[in-house]
């Protein structure tokens, strides 16, 4: 079978979709006697950098504005997988809920419907509002994320029943830890910037009120007062931040995963969470749940407890493992051979 893939999200700097992406490709890597045509675009030239990462396959990079490519299969569906790359696939896999169009079948990847759900706050992914009904009808294969997730799309789009696939994130290998010069005692560590769903204005007050610094890590057009900002940081500088703040919390209003659950798990790092979308499903026990700002103070003082925290820790430790982008890597290659 030959497959294109749409790597264009690996250009930029992996957060989301890019980071599930090069995991999922990492992970089937020389493990498929699939073929694989790999399309990317940009006016700032190519690089091979990923190869080395990614099953042997055949690169195609087109200088051609990326924004624009993407007002065009955003809104009219094309041009194809074929013309933009003179290759003609069996197969396109989309790393999101939109397909790339093409003359063969059609793999489309949902995270969650929270822009779909909640258009006002959607920001840049309202665009997807636009194409979603035509991409669930059309798709050949729907991967979800989480049950959460998968029940989600089956409850806005119940004729995708018999080709939805659940396939579950894995831990992704972090490099050495890299020290962040100027952090010093507690900290809290909040991952998603300014996102609206990721609501960092709650984790901000817990801030103030529990009277502990608040790092955070992803984009925002002004960060608050009082915080520590970082628009973006290196895996070892992010392991960093999960091995020595004292909780993450994670105050997201609705989460297709959650994947710095996990990896705040696999580093020992207790997390706080409200009780909302998949992190229930993922952490099951092993993350604290909250609801009101006093709950998240009062469970930080309980984590000053060592054997409080250390059963925190030690019960992630466990849950942690069940969740492995091998076990992904196979899944996925399993529904590819249904298609």
């Amino acid at each position: 079978m030959k497959i294109g893939i749409d790597i264009r999200p690996l250009f930029l700097k992996p957060t989301g979709v890019g980071i599930w992406l090069l995991s999922l490709l990492e992970s089937i890597n020389g493990k498929s006697n699939h073929s694989f045509i790999y399309f990317s675009t940009s006016l700032k030239g190519k690089s091979f950098e990923l190869k080395r990462k990614l099953p042997d396959g055949k690169f195609i990079h087109r200088r051609f504005p990326g924004k624009l490519l993407d007002f065009l299969l955003l809104n009219f569906l094309w041009p194809s997988f074929e013309a933009l790359t003179g290759e003609e696939v069996d197969v396109t896999l989309s790393p999101t809920p939109i397909y790339f169009p093409t003359r063969g079948k059609k793999i489309i990847t949902v995270h969650d419907l929270y822009f779909y759900e909640r258009r006002k706050k959607a920001g840049k992914f309202t665009i997807y509002t636009r194409k979603l009904k035509r991409s669930m009808n059309e798709a050949d294969l729907v991967i979800a994320v989480s049950k959460y997730t998968g029940d989600k799309v089956l409850s806005y789009f119940p004729e995708v029943t018999e080709k939805l696939k659940v396939i579950y994130e894995g831990l992704r290998e972090f490099p050495e830890s890299e020290k962040i010069e100027g952090l010093i005692g507690e900290f809290l560590l909040f991952t998603g910037g300014c996102i609206h769903r990721k609501n960092l204005p709650l984790a901000v007050e817990i801030s103030r009120l529990s009277k502990i610094p608040l790092v955070v890590v992803g984009e925002c057009e002004k960060y608050p007062e009082g915080v520590i900002g970082f628009p973006y940081i290196s895996d070892g500088k992010l392991r960093f931040l999960y091995e020595n703040a004292f909780a993450l919390i994670f105050p997201s209003f609705d989460e297709g995963f959650g994947l710095p659950v996990i990896e705040a798990m696999n580093f020992g790092l207790p997390v706080l969470s409200l009780s909302r979308g998949a992190v229930s499903e993922i952490a099951g026990d092993s993350v604290i749940f909250c609801e009101t700002p006093d709950d998240f103070v009062k469970s930080l003082k309980k984590l000053k407890d060592r054997g409080f925290r250390d059963k925190i820790v030690e019960r992630a430790k466990d849950r942690v493992k069940l969740f492995s982008w091998e076990i992904a890597g196979e899944e996925f290659l399993n529904s590819l051979e249904k298609l």
